[in-house]
């Protein structure tokens, strides 16, 4: 018997899910029967790692089990017994033949430290035992942080949770599950590589969702590279339009439930708002051609947007400018519909983007924070809504007293589209305190790293702060 292995990626950062890609070969004269590779209830392959994350070399199954010759303490994990169930496939090999498989190993892998470490697999059974070739896994701690959490409509739990992140020139996507929305658990699930970004890419965006069962039409992901907008995904082909400036790029984009992609963007001046339409492509696929879909001139310098979109496919965008703020609204393929300039208190801010959600019925609710007073430590928090052709309702809250001016912060609503939304904020101060809707008003020391801005997570029943420790954390807002 022998077995190769091979890793697609030679260098992985810390918390990326593995694949290897594994060959078993029949070197006997009989043919041999033994259970695919892939099944969960098998007992092998074995790994073992070992390099600077691992005291003793570290034994596992593919899937997560511990190896069946674990050392009892090792790593201070306690082995206990395994009880595998019997595999429900097998598969005969001929004297010579080969099984071929590409497994994804756990997310899980305490891959702690960052450096060159060694992956083996071993495989017994039918009497034989052999050992792979010795695969080099260069890990790489992660590098300045950067993820932006995808939106999807309507994100409840039960439906998995996914951040983008970039990690130098590869786009990831981190994978959370919420596992006890009463007491506000959240499990990483691990990192995946998506694709990788041009040299140069700046303004990466994560999509909003139409919709939030994942389907066919995998989200794709966005950047800018001068005046060239690209769009990618997971084994989706890069989709450029060239424009003819350099645009300001307005976080989120928008995916429709046909996968199409939308992106509103500005010119230098911020005088013309135009959407970018990048249409829908299959996997491995040759995409279209996306385009200008509309653009609209403003009378005003526009200085920051923020869009959304519910599951009918309603469309619409807050745009904040000097004097006050506007909503934006447009269809599917319908063009722009922009209403009247409305003014709120205090002067932008623009270390907090405006924060949007429109329910199931259309009804369109805004959040935008303005500085008073000559330091900036004096915040007023104004929400306006709308209800069909109606002029909007302005509530503006008591003013926040900060105890120092706010270096970035992210006011987000629920994920749900539904008639009353819950609404979350938190605010990184320049002090580096942090103070959060849901923390009474007393700025606070965080033990982990806070990301700037912050990505706010509005479930049903909780909120959640995007965080780093050792790996990326989904924790309970306070």
């Amino acid at each position: 018997m022998e077995i190769h292995i091979q890793t697609p990626e030679p260098t992985v950062v810390q918390g990326e899910n593995l694949r290897v890609d594994l060959t078993l070969r029949n070197t006997s004269a009989e043919t041999v029967t033994l259970p695919a590779l892939d099944d969960n209830n098998a007992p092998q392959p074995v790994f073992v790692l070992s390099g600077p994350s691992f005291p003793k070399p570290l034994r596992f199954r593919w899937h997560g089990g511990p190896g069946l010759s674990d050392d009892s303490h090792a790593h201070g994990h306690p082995s206990r017994a395994v009880a595998l169930l019997d595999p429900a496939r097998f598969v005969s090999l001929a004297a010579g033949e080969t099984l071929s498989t590409t497994l994804h190993l756990p997310a899980t892998l305490p891959l702690v430290s960052a450096g060159t470490h060694q992956l083996q697999a071993v495989y017994t059974g039918q009497g034989h035992s052999a050992s792979s070739n010795r695969v080099a896994l260069k890990v790489e701690a992660p590098a300045v942080p950067w993820f932006r959490v995808v939106g999807r409509t309507p994100l409840v739990h039960g439906v998995g949770i996914q951040v983008l992140s970039v990690q130098g020139q590869a786009l990831y996507l981190a994978s959370f599950e919420e596992d006890r929305p009463d007491l506000g658990e959240v499990r990483f699930m691990g990192l995946s590589r998506l694709t990788a970004l041009d040299e140069g890419a700046t303004d990466v965006l994560a999509p909003w969702c139409q919709t939030a069962q994942p389907g066919l039409v995998g989200p794709r992901y966005a950047w800018r590279t001068g005046s060239t907008i690209t769009v990618a995904g997971y084994q989706k082909r890069p989709q450029r339009l060239v424009l003819g400036y350099t645009p300001k790029v307005h976080a989120p984009s928008l995916m429709a439930e046909n996968g199409a992609i939308e992106i509103l963007v500005s010119d230098e001046a911020g005088l013309r708002v135009s959407l970018l339409r990048f249409p829908h492509v299959g996997y491995d696929e040759a995409p279209g051609p996306a385009a200008v879909a509309w653009s609209v001139d403003l009378t005003e310098p526009l200085l920051d947007a923020t869009a959304s979109i519910n599951p009918a496919g309603q469309r619409r965008a807050v745009l904040r400018h000097a004097g006050g703020v506007r909503l934006l609204a447009w269809g599917g393929e319908g063009g722009p519909q922009l209403a009247p300039l409305v003014a709120v208190s205090g002067r932008p801010l623009a270390a907090v983007a405006p924060a949007l959600h429109v329910s199931q019925a259309g009804v369109v609710r805004a959040t935008v924070l303005g500085a008073e007073g000559a330091d900036g430590r004096r915040l007023s928090l104004t929400e306006l809504t709308w209800q069909g052709a109606a002029a909007p309702q302005l509530r503006t809250e008591a003013p926040l007293l900060l105890p120092s001016p706010v270096r970035s912060g992210t006011v987000a609503y629920s994920m749900r589209s539904v008639e009353t939304p819950r609404r979350d904020w938190v605010l990184v101060l320049e002090s580096h305190r942090v103070l959060s809707s849901q923390s009474g008003g007393k700025p606070y020391v965080s033990k982990r790293r806070v990301l700037q801005p912050p990505q706010v997570l509005v479930m049903d029943q909780l909120s959640y702060n995007l965080e780093l420790h050792t790996r990326p954390e989904l924790n309970m807002l306070r």
